[in-house]
């Protein structure tokens, strides 16, 4: 069908009901690719999080022909401000945007990516401190480690990380942390 072909315009707005963006798409782009498209008008802090058409939310593996997008739908995006951004570590994984969660940990908050990592402070048995990237569940064990940084902070280090004792950061690149200045006290 050649009409599905054709190219469809979008207007993509907040939840505010600001325009965010004016997008020319295909029928088959994802979720995902309105998303990276997007990221293009938004600030590096700046995360889509989820992308909204009528009552309906498009999750990233959706095409736009699955969701029936025609030219001069309104897709309403809910966009979020990271506190933290994590680059350059060779599982992919920990890569990304992270922001504080209602947790505490080390009287310092724990943040987490859309991923499911957690970046968290933790007290060894002997009083020694440490900044982890973990698979958030069981904390005490180092199976879902990635990548840790001894310190007493009370925010993560930017720099300094390492894979030791981290069996799934072992081998690979170490992560570059960027705090935004707000997240530094």
């Amino acid at each position: 069908d050649s009409c599905l072909k054709d190219p469809i315009a979008l207007d993509i707005a907040l939840i505010s009901g600001a325009l965010l963006a004016r997008l020319t798409v295909r029928s088959e782009w994802t979720g995902a690719d309105i998303k990276a498209e997007l990221k293009r008008s938004l600030d590096r802090w700046a995360v889509v999080a989820k992308l909204v058409f009528g009552s309906l939310i498009m999750e990233d593996t959706t095409s736009v022909s699955d969701i029936g997008l025609t030219n001069g739908c309104l897709l309403q995006a809910i966009v979020y401000q990271c506190d933290i951004i994590v680059e350059g570590a060779g599982a992919n994984k920990v890569n990304g945007c992270y922001v504080k969660t209602d947790r505490e940990l080390e009287s310092c908050p724990v943040y987490t990516n859309d991923k499911g990592i957690i970046l968290f402070k933790y007290r060894m048995p002997a009083g020694v401190l440490f900044w982890y990237f973990s698979e958030d569940g069981e904390l005490m064990k180092s199976d879902g480690d990635y990548y840790r940084v001894e310190g007493n902070q009370s925010h993560p280090p930017d720099a300094g990380w390492n894979h030791q004792l981290c069996p799934l950061g072992r081998g690979t690149t170490l992560p570059t942390v960027i705090l935004k200045s707000e997240t530094v006290v």
